[in-house]
């Protein structure tokens, strides 16, 4: 059953409203196609992706699997600042956590301690390297310290480094400092947002050591780093092997693409700008950050419309001007019920069917009760307060900074967000802590170990389609077929592999992101 956005409007006062901002008929979507990187990264599980990629190395601590724990024992603290200070730090995973949003994919690495200090971090050891090459660690990390609950910082208390062991020493107990020899990076102090820490280091043998590392000044309530999205590469490629070619075959360079203005709409986090003043409208008017995440690609033309991809959206603009967004989760686009190991309830067409016919008697009132039916706050005994989530989505003061809004309208904004849901409540069968709840636009996720309930980033998930970047295998599997999957091919005609498949579409530089921070 093919679900237009227009069934899901409250009141016919509401149907004007909603079109009057632009809501769009929904346009399936698809594949991505291989891009160009710059080199191989070198490190094993770099994103701290996936739910079973971890591994708890104490009764209240989890570490990315290929990563280790290390950090500065208290019985050896004997100085100020450190004395009666520094404790074991408490390794979490997240997993789609709404706060804060991960760098890249779903997964972070957060450490922390609370009302305590400490000095510590992970790492990881990498062998098969060429001596003499000179190798630099990059990693994302979000730095919190505050005395009070809350998500914003009380001053530049925590210090951040990353580092590099050359001599490939290998460390032999979480409690033992890093040697002597390891050569970090100068130290940061910034908080409440990604910064990329690098260094980099020349190898005197075939193995290095790469060191993440924290370290609060004073212990106050909250200490927290969160680290994501990691590289270790090579500086400069090995020499080519000289082959016989029987003719020279002229190599084409790829331009850069054309940089963007580092104004209030660019954001450092991703490297991409909302230049559009409609998207940027929009965006604003309907949560922000909050809502979209962030921008993940540049404008571009997608099955005859303008596009620009955010980590949880995808935002589009019909020939009219009028701004609305994707229907990511529609059959034609991602129907695919398991990413990255979880795995999510399929799109039930019996549910569906309970809707009324479009314009009937009552239809939107009717639409309005399968919503609050459908999205249960309370679920087989758990909070899982998926119809709050759906309420709270817009606020009165993004929508309405004038202060002239209604709440009918409101929720047809709400409903904009979503669509309806297409699926009941279900478990992880993986996971029986975490429930989900399918939407035309999104996936809710409820986790019992934290209690928050927040969308997934499935924007992210079909720019892994479409570019292959960061594709999980078991995505990567089901997408094969679709027009979608990798058609991303910087350097071809509109840079599309396939472009037979996706007609009025250019994605020429559509994911070349800018200058990050």
């Amino acid at each position: 059953m093919k679900i237009h956005l227009k069934q899901t409007i409250w009141s016919v006062s509401l149907l004007l409203a909603i079109a009057a901002v632009g809501v769009l008929p929904l346009m399936p979507l698809g594949p991505a196609a291989p891009a160009f990187a710059d080199g191989p990264n070198l490190l094993r599980n770099p994103s701290f992706e996936g739910r079973d990629d971890w591994r708890s190395t104490t009764s209240t601590s989890s570490v990315a699997k290929e990563w280790n724990p290390w950090w500065r024992s208290k019985a050896a603290n004997e100085t100020a600042p450190f004395a009666g200070y520094l404790y074991e730090p408490q390794y979490t995973r997240t997993f789609g956590d709404p706060f804060p949003i991960s760098h890249e994919g779903v997964g972070t690495q957060k450490l922390h301690t609370f009302s305590a200090t400490h000095d510590g971090g992970i790492w990881q050891r990498i062998s098969g390297l060429t001596p003499g090459t000179t190798y630099t660690f990059s990693i994302w990390a979000w730095g919190l310290t505050r005395n009070s609950d809350g998500n914003t910082s009380d001053g530049p208390n925590m210090e951040k480094r990353v580092g590099i062991d050359p001599t490939g020493q290998d460390p032999f107990s979480s409690s033992v400092m890093p040697p002597a020899n390891v050569v970090w990076s100068g130290s940061d102090y910034s908080n409440d947002g990604w910064v990329k820490l690098s260094v980099s280091a020349t190898a005197t043998g075939d193995s290095v050591v790469v060191y993440t590392r924290s370290t609060p000044k004073f212990p106050v309530r909250w200490n927290a780093t969160w680290w994501d999205d990691a590289s270790l590469t090579s500086s400069a490629p090995p020499a080519p092997v000289a082959t016989a070619t029987p003719s020279a075959v002229p190599t084409v360079a790829l331009p850069p693409a054309a940089a963007e203005p580092q104004d209030e709409r660019y954001f450092f986090q991703t490297g991409y700008r909302i230049g559009d003043d409609r998207i940027w409208d929009y965006f604003n008017k309907r949560g922000g950050l909050r809502t979209f995440g962030y921008p993940t690609s540049r404008k571009f033309r997608l099955l005859g419309r303008d596009v620009q991809f955010f980590q949880r959206r995808v935002v589009q603009v019909d020939a009219a001007g009028n701004v609305g967004q994707l229907n990511l989760l529609d059959q034609d686009v991602m129907p695919y019920n398991t990413m990255n190991g979880a795995t999510f309830p399929k799109f039930d067409a019996g549910l569906v069917a309970a809707l009324p016919p479009v314009g009937s008697p009552g239809y939107d009132t009717a639409v309005a009760d399968y919503i609050k039916a459908k999205a249960p706050d309370s679920w087989n005994n758990m909070d899982v307060n998926f119809l709050k989530t759906f309420n709270d989505s817009v606020k009165m003061e993004d929508a309405f900074p004038e202060g002239n809004g209604s709440d009918g309208v409101l929720f047809g904004f709400d409903v904009e967000m979503w669509g309806v849901p297409t699926s009941a409540p279900a478990v992880d069968p993986s996971n029986f802590n975490f429930v989900y709840l399918r939407f035309q636009r999104g996936i809710m996720h409820y986790s019992k170990d934290n209690g928050a309930t927040q969308g997934l980033l499935m924007g992210d998930y079909f720019k892994a389609i479409i570019t292959g970047r960061n594709l999980p295998p078991d995505l990567d599997a089901q997408a094969a077929g679709s027009r979608f999957y990798k058609q991303y091919l910087r350097g071809a005609p509109s840079s599309l592999a396939r472009p037979g498949e996706l007609p009025d579409t250019d994605m020429s530089d559509a994911f070349e992101a800018g200058p990050t921070r």
